[in-house]
């Protein structure tokens, strides 16, 4: 309340001054300069940067348009002393009154006047004033801004005896907060009151909280498992069971098994040796055709809850062709287990799908000595026939501790190339498509979205036979379409 107390003491100062000066305050630019401008600035706390003068509009130009930032807030019309006029006997007060009503017939055109100018513009209030006398009313009101009450204030006597109620309306702070709604809204949206008193339907002494049966705490036990069970929130077969189909969810299925089905058929279905296999993995994979910029990449949008996510294990669980289901090898990756570090994010996603690939691909969970030799097996031929043809020759014991030192060296110190090498070792080895499915990247940042796109997009390329799907919401597939990427 401070600053209500502050202004109410500055207003004093100067309707002293103003009733002092009043013969003097002929025109309407007198009105403005020695009450108006005063009164806004100096005891409502409206900046003179807030205020744009003689704004043109359809119908003529407007005295005053106070802005909130860069928003238009208040139309202000300025009359000379004595054109508004207020037909009541009681002028010591502020009074809510009909605008089509008797008491303000006299004010009707420059309430209209004003009214004409905020509807141009969108603004939700008008002012009324000859610096005596003012009427504040609002511009938009269901049955019509006639038919509802202003808030007129016929003398300064009234702006000084109601100040409280002045402030509320039209300072700077409460225009700021939209006070004024909750003053208009007790004017125009009154309630009748109850007059009857109202009765509890139990009385105090009935309500009592009944205690458990032992039977019922047993049962409580036996109750939330059935119906936590029915939720689904444990149980991913009830929610695939359970999820409803829409003509949008079928239109998906049909053009994700269409661009699955696509993609396996430039898969290489060669039969042959696995040495011989081995040795041209680089052949095999350019066999599979796929151009590095093929549009694989599946965004699935949606709102939060609409069931991306079960949408995405029904379809590869139910919906998908069996024969090709068993062709697709899907690498889940939550974005929820990672810490959120940008500066990590790319190890992260390399050791979550290398340990992910190693569990599928190989039986004790980890390549053996032999599926390796066997996944750099180029390498291997390479390192024979080139700067180690000697040591091959001469000693394959030592040969092969060299080649051991290089795979150790691939597997835990080049870890992206080694995610390269598995995903190879899917394609053309065990004949299955990589899909790579990175959900709940909404809880994070464009850029950490960004990145993981970028991720996983650069071995989409390297590796060619390779779909990415990224189940997301519709605010986080606008926000991404906006980047370069």
């Amino acid at each position: 309340m401070a600053n209500i107390d502050i202004a109410e003491g500055k207003l004093k100062c100067l309707l002293d001054e103003v009733r002092q000066n009043l013969p003097t305050i002929i025109s309407e630019e007198d009105a403005k300069i020695k009450i108006i401008n005063r009164i806004f600035n100096e005891c409502l706390g409206w900046s003179f940067t807030t205020f744009f003068c003689e704004n043109s509009h359809e119908n003529g130009f407007s005295d005053y348009i106070l802005k909130i930032g860069d928003e238009e807030s208040l139309v202000v019309e300025a009359k000379r002393i004595g054109i508004l006029g207020v037909e009541s006997a009681i002028i010591d007060k502020c009074r809510t009154l009909k605008i089509s009503g008797t008491v303000l017939k006299p004010s009707i055109e420059g309430i209209k006047q004003a009214h004409s100018y905020a509807s141009d513009a969108g603004i939700p209030i008008s002012v009324v004033t000859d610096g005596i006398t003012w009427i504040v009313f609002k511009n938009w009101v269901k049955g019509g801004y006639r038919e509802k009450e202003a808030f007129v204030f016929p003398s300064l006597e009234a702006v000084e005896n109601s100040f409280s109620t002045f402030y509320e309306l039209l300072s700077y702070e409460s225009f700021t907060n939209k006070t004024y709604s909750i003053l208009f809204d007790q004017v125009h949206n009154n309630r009748q009151q109850l007059t009857l008193p109202l009765t509890a339907a139990l009385e105090s002494s009935d309500i009592n909280i009944l205690q458990k049966s032992p039977i019922a705490f047993d049962l409580e036990k036996i109750f939330n498992n059935f119906f936590t069970q029915i939720t689904g929130d444990a149980n991913s077969e009830i929610m695939k069971e359970c999820f409803v189909e829409s003509n949008e969810s079928q239109i998906a299925d049909y053009s994700l098994e269409k661009i699955t089905n696509s993609v396996l058929n430039n898969l290489p279905h060669y039969k042959s040796q696995v040495g011989h296999e081995l040795s041209n993995l680089i052949e095999g994979n350019v066999q599979a055709g796929i151009p590095p910029d093929s549009d694989l990449s599946v965004f699935i949008v949606g709102p939060t809850g609409s069931g991306k996510t079960t949408y995405i294990d029904r379809f590869f669980s139910k919906i998908l062709d069996r024969n090709i289901r068993e062709d697709c090898l899907t690498i889940n990756i939550n974005c929820l287990d990672a810490t959120g570090d940008i500066s990590r994010i790319t190890s992260w996603l390399t050791a979550t799908i290398i340990s992910f690939l190693e569990k599928k691909l190989f039986s004790e969970g980890f390549p053996t000595y032999n599926d390796l030799k066997g996944m750099y097996f180029s390498q291997y031929q390479r390192m024979a026939s080139g700067y180690l043809k000697k040591v091959y020759e001469n000693d394959k014991k030592i040969f092969d501790e060299k080649f051991a030192d290089f795979l150790d060296k691939e597997v835990h110190e080049n870890r992206e190339g080694y995610l390269e090498s598995l995903l190879h070792f899917t394609i053309h080895n065990r004949k299955k498509l990589p899909i790579i499915i990175v959900d709940n990247t909404d809880e994070f940042t464009i850029d950490f979205k960004i990145q993981i796109f970028q991720f996983c997009n650069s071995y989409r390329r390297k590796v060619k036979t390779c779909m990415l799907m990224f189940p997301v919401t519709d605010k986080s597939a606008w926000s991404f379409s906006k980047t370069d990427i």
